[in-house]
């Protein structure tokens, strides 16, 4: 399948040794109803299988590129990496063991555009690694319904009131220019939490925000991956 010259959404994949995983997150993107995306992934120096997977995928299709990392240089730097060659109007952070559901893309642009917002907050579903249901961690789903748009900082101080902070990026859909207007990135050298100090900056700067009540995110809880009792997931690389 042919890209579009100027993608609207870019999702960024950091890809680390999930040869079990990497098909099922990267066919998530090709079932995307909206068709003018980009995926960059980023292999940060995989040992197993998962650079042989992206190769047979970007043959396929030219949404998809890949940066190959001479190093193993973690989940940060590969998400700053992303954010540099990005080119879509907005940004999604995906891990490559991960999924999104098919409408994800088209609903959270058509949502951004038209509140001109600089980020969005949704829910997620956590699966086991066979798929499984399992029981809901804080923050995985946003109890409270938050209707109106509202300045990050306020946004911030609500959700945390209300027990509904989300810090996990693949719950957030930002919008490319604001990110770049505030030199918002990783810090390279944290390799584990990485997203809630990126998350806290990136709301107390940000002027509009908007909580979604769906799920659009499908996350793959697995035992050799990092994560925390609220939700927080890395690759571990």
């Amino acid at each position: 399948m042919k890209s579009m010259d100027i993608p609207m959404v870019t999702v960024i994949v950091p890809v680390y040794n999930v040869e079990a995983y990497l098909e099922e997150c990267l066919q998530s993107l090709q079932n995307q109803t909206l068709q003018n995306w980009e995926a960059i992934c980023i292999n940060d120096c995989s040992t197993d299988g998962s650079l042989s997977i992206l190769q047979r995928y970007v043959a396929d299709d030219d949404r998809i590129r890949i940066v190959d990392n001479p190093c193993n240089k973690g989940v940060s730097c590969a998400r700053n990496e992303g954010i540099r060659r990005a080119r879509g109007k907005y940004i999604y952070f995906l891990d490559s063991d991960d999924m999104i559901l098919s409408e994800a893309m088209e609903e959270l642009y058509e949502i951004a555009e038209h509140d001109q917002l600089d980020a969005i907050v949704f829910d997620t579903f956590r699966v086991s690694e066979n798929l499984k249901p399992i029981e809901k961690i804080s923050s995985d789903k946003h109890d409270c319904v938050y209707e109106d748009v509202m300045a990050g900082p306020d946004f911030f101080w609500k959700t945390v009131h209300n027990g509904d902070y989300a810090t996990s990026v693949w719950q957030q859909f930002w919008r490319r220019g604001f990110l770049e207007e505030n030199h918002l990135r990783f810090y390279d050298e944290l390799r584990k939490a990485e997203d809630i100090l990126f998350t806290f900056e990136s709301f107390m700067l940000a002027q509009r925000v908007r909580c979604v009540n769906k799920t659009y995110h499908i996350c793959r809880s697995r035992g050799n991956s990092l994560s925390g009792a609220k939700g927080q997931k890395t690759i571990e690389s």
